[in-house]
């Protein structure tokens, strides 16, 4: 837990420094700190991701859809975990089919309806205690592997290049690690 606090630090500093958005916060009484960003996307235009500034221009379309993405480190698993909403400029929120098409990788995975659910579910959010899809993180520790064994790079940084483009979101990991390369201790 310590060393994902230490990595969600650096990477709050970085992104702080490229406004890219990422905010560390509590809620209620809980003693864990959550990792939020907020994106706004609009599927209509090549899933072009939109500033806050230009939000205001964007109007009320169907094709617009914002996450908001808490990423938690799992005492059972011993890594971050996503946790996810995704809801219509109306407030509807979006149902996992929808989070399937807006990501992408519906069609291109070659997972079946049955294995989806073993990748992306549905949980209670172990803070909020209301429904947030999660990504499953019982493969992390495998697919993370080759970072854990460097230990040259920050391991949020690593996990969120890979995680985040698996439901739809970008991140750009070249940035913040140029950005450290040039200006971090």
């Amino acid at each position: 837990m310590k060393e994902f606090c230490q990595a969600c630090q650096e990477l709050i500093s970085t992104s702080d420094k490229l406004r890219d958005g990422w905010k560390y916060e509590t809620f209620g009484q809980s003693e864990f700190p959550i990792l939020v960003k907020k994106y706004i996307l609009n599927f209509d235009q090549n899933k072009t991701v939109f500033s806050k500034k230009n939000n205001q221009q964007l109007g009320h379309s169907e094709h617009i859809v914002t996450y908001e993405c808490h990423i938690i480190f799992s005492e059972s698993y011993s890594n971050p975990v996503l946790y996810f909403v995704a809801s219509k400029m109306n407030g509807k929120p979006l149902d996992l089919e929808e989070v399937w098409q807006n990501s992408g990788v519906a069609n291109s995975s070659g997972l079946t309806d049955d294995q989806r659910w073993f990748f992306v579910t549905q949980q209670e959010h172990p803070v909020l205690m209301r429904p947030f899809f999660q990504l499953h993180p019982c493969h992390t520790s495998s697919f993370m592997m080759p970072v854990t064994a460097s230990n040259k790079t920050n391991y949020i940084v690593a996990w969120l290049s890979i995680v985040l483009p698996a439901v739809g979101l970008h991140f750009d990991a070249d940035k913040y690690y140029s950005y450290c390369a040039q200006n971090c201790d």
